[in-house]
């Protein structure tokens, strides 16, 4: 009961006290007892009314802490750059990890993968240590690894295919990728021997380094948590060891939403602008050059030189080398700078939009193989186009050249300021052509110029066919040499170029002293090296024998030349790779090459070379093939060598014999075959004998009689007994003792 319940109820009894029983006024005693009165029902007590609850007050919400980035199912570490190329011998070299600060490195491993689709593989192993530190209080950081030159199987591999893998303390592949192609991971009979990557697939990071700078490197850029919120870009400026530019810890920022191109015009034509996802640029592969279009015996290279030779000095005009193919002088002006030229050899072809810079606006991703060779070799991706007629391409000094590379208009202009409009016209008019994407600097850059511009058309160039005939070749080109010839060839491959070398083959017995080989660079058309050769070949196949001779730098194409030249200085073989090609001098240059058909690049093994296969006894009986297992010095596999030569022609200078061309020449027969001796040529003035000693009847010695008809003019006929128990005869003069013993004849079975 509350206060005011106790109160009323007090009150209450109160009043009945206070007013008695009934009977008016009167209070005079009564005298009869009343009966007790009935008390009045006490009311039940109003209840008060409950006040409301005064509520508690709202506490302010709390923030929710900022969630630590953890790697949850991501893995903490992964690779976030690397450097392994550049011009000039390699160096700083060097992988990078990036991942959540404070994270232990000891266990985890890099592996490194050289062209899994080849035969490297797995080719080493990176330990990695020490703990990733907090770079800016951004909760990651980065930790660099360099690789020196002289480990790891001499540096990080050039690629294509090449990969790099991050396995983690758990001894998993936590991490695979591929730099110059997409790959899959295989031990192969790499020295690494394999690891918790092989069989993993490495998708193409879609950057790569070539021709860039020892500063360089490919990084990973963008904001996110882990590898995959990131993005490769490059080359760029490396920051091995630190969180590279670009590079924002934070929620992966969302993907824009697409704003349609507006229309771009450059000159009145209408352009693409935009960024292109590049493939892997391989120049000596993918756009190879110079053909010969017309198949007029001219290289697209001449034909250019031609076109835009200038005839105005008659002191200079238009001279082609004896086979017609090539052009040795005339007169060029250099549009770069207004140098003037008269020698060919001093005249580079540019490529307006370079090879290079049309690779990265687009032509990397078509699709034809086709259309990339003819868009080097012509200016146009599409078929029927003759070089001299496209804008594509100039003639010019190597200075300006080598100035431009593979620049784009906002990093190179000719010094030549009259020049520059009919340059991004042209530049312009090659991009259109061929649906090339120009970038935005780029684009914004030549909108800009264009205003400083007339509205004049570019040049006019030759018409599109082939009305002007050709030159004739000069009689005689392409010597097809006999049973001494060039069998195998080793000249580029991946990486840096080495072991490179040329084999000759020929009959077993033959002295190679006084052969030489002679090399042509066929963008000079000038001999730049020659070797002189030596040895005797031995009989390793069929009365054959095989001699490699190692060169220290073979041209890489495109359409170089190898000589083959006796030792009378007569050329008897002349071939090219990569194209045909005439030299201006050596001792080939009355030729024209024959082209063998097949050639090697920076993404062939080097374990390969091209060879001669097939069966016979004479260079045209077998055919180049390759790049295939490398066989040097020995038969090539699918070569098979038939009865080797059983008729030889005897000719004399002086005192010296010379047989089949070699001088002193040694020579293979065998026992129970027949061999025929043309000695006709010279009469009576060297009779030509057999006899086993040096001397001959010189000195004691006899003629060897057995088998053979002597005569001193005709034919000899020698059939070697088959008990002849001599390994070694000797041939001579019967009248000059000096000719005695001055080449050697082996004897087999």
């Amino acid at each position: 009961m509350n206060t005011k319940q106790i109160i009323t109820s007090l009150l209450t009894i109160i009043f009945v006290a206070a007013c008695g029983g009934g009977g008016g006024g009167d209070t005079s005693p009564n005298p009869y007892p009343s009966p007790a009165p009935t008390p009045a029902p006490t009311p039940a007590p109003t209840p008060a009314p409950t006040p409301a609850p005064t509520p508690a007050p709202t506490p302010a919400p709390t923030p929710e802490p900022t969630p630590e980035p953890t790697p949850g199912t991501q893995e903490p570490v992964w690779i976030n750059e690397f450097h392994y190329d550049n011009q000039g011998v390699d160096q700083n070299e060097f992988i990078e990890v990036a991942g959540v600060a404070g994270t232990n490195l000891d266990g985890y491993k890099l592996v490194l993968y050289s062209d899994p689709e080849g035969e490297s593989g797995h080719y080493g192993t990176i330990n990695l240590s020490g703990t990733i530190q907090d770079e800016g209080n951004t909760g990651y950081g980065a930790v660099s690894f360099d690789i020196p030159i002289s480990s790891i199987e001499t540096g990080l591999q050039n690629g294509p295919y090449d990969g790099i893998g991050l396995v983690n303390p758990d001894n998993e592949c936590a991490e695979f990728l591929s730099y110059e192609g997409s790959s899959t991971a295989t031990p192969q009979d790499g020295v690494g021997g394999g690891s918790p990557c092989d069989g993993v697939f490495g998708e193409d990071i879609g950057v790569f380094e070539q021709g860039s700078s020892e500063n360089d490197s490919l990084q990973r850029t963008g904001q996110g948590f882990y590898a995959n919120d990131f993005a490769w870009v490059g080359p760029v400026t490396a920051s091995g060891g630190f969180i590279n530019n670009e590079q924002v810890f934070d929620d992966p920022a969302p993907t824009p939403e697409p704003t349609p191109a507006p229309e771009t015009f450059l000159f009145n034509k209408a352009v693409l602008v935009g960024s292109v996802a590049t493939p892997f640029y391989d120049r000596d592969a993918d756009y190879p050059t110079w053909d010969d279009t017309d198949g007029d015996c001219i290289s697209n290279r001449h034909e250019v030189l031609i076109a835009q030779h200038i005839d105005d000095d008659t002191s200079n005009p238009l001279v082609y080398s004896s086979s017609g193919c090539t052009v040795i002088s005339g007169k060029w002006n250099d549009p770069f700078d207004n140098s003037t030229y008269n020698s060919a050899s001093q005249v580079q072809i540019d490529h307006v939009v370079a090879l290079y810079e049309s690779h990265i606006s687009g032509a990397g991703n078509w699709s034809s193989a086709e259309e990339k060779r003819t868009y080097a070799n012509t200016g146009n991706k599409n078929a029927g186009t003759l070089p001299e007629t496209t804008h594509q391409f100039l003639a010019v000094g190597g200075s300006s050249n080598g100035a431009k590379g593979s620049s784009d208009p906002t990093e190179w202009m000719p010094s030549n300021t009259d020049f520059h409009c009919t340059y991004l016209k042209k530049w312009v008019e090659v991009k259109h052509l061929n649906d090339l994407y120009f970038d935005q600097n780029e684009y914004d850059f030549i909108k800009n110029e264009e205003s400083n511009c007339d509205n004049s058309e570019l040049p006019v160039l030759p018409p599109n066919d082939d009305s002007t005939p050709a030159p004739t070749p000069a009689p005689g080109d392409g010597p097809e040499a006999g049973t001494v010839f060039i069998n195998e060839l080793n000249y580029d491959m991946v990486g840096v170029d080495a072991d490179e070398y040329i084999e000759i083959a020929g009959p077993a017995g033959t002295d190679l002293s006084g052969w030489k080989l002679e090399l042509y660079n066929g963008y000079t058309d000038e001999q730049y090296d020659q070797r002189n050769l030596s040895g005797v070949l031995e009989d390793e196949s069929g009365g054959y024998g095989f001699a490699a001779f190692d060169f220290g730098q073979i041209q890489n194409g495109q359409a170089d030349g190898i000589g083959l030249v006796d030792p009378s200085g007569t050329c008897v073989e002349l071939i090219s790779y990569e194209g045909t090609m005439s030299p201006i001098s050596g001792s080939c240059s009355d030729f024209t090459a024959t082209d063998i058909g097949v050639s090697q690049s920076n993404s062939t093994s080097a374990d390969e070379s091209l060879q001669k296969t097939g069966s016979g006894s004479e260079s045209s009986d077998f055919s180049w093939v390759g790049p295939v297992a490398k066989t040097k010095g020995s038969v090539n596999a699918d070569q098979t060598f038939e009865s080797a030569n059983t008729t030889y022609v005897i000719t004399a200078t002086q005192l010296d014999y010379f047989i089949d061309g070699v001088k002193h020449a040694s020579i293979t027969l065998k026992r129970g075959a027949t061999y025929t001796f043309d000695v006709s040529d010279f009469g009576n003035a060297h009779p030509f004998r057999f006899s086993t000693t040096p001397d001959g009847t010189f000195g004691g010695g006899t003629a060897f009689n057995d088998g053979v008809s002597y005569v001193d003019e005709g034919t000899i006929t020698w059939t070697v007994p088959e008990n002849l128990s001599a390994s070694v005869m000797y041939y001579y003069c019967t009248i000059h003792a000096g000719m005695a013993g001055s080449g050697a004849i082996s004897i087999t079975d």
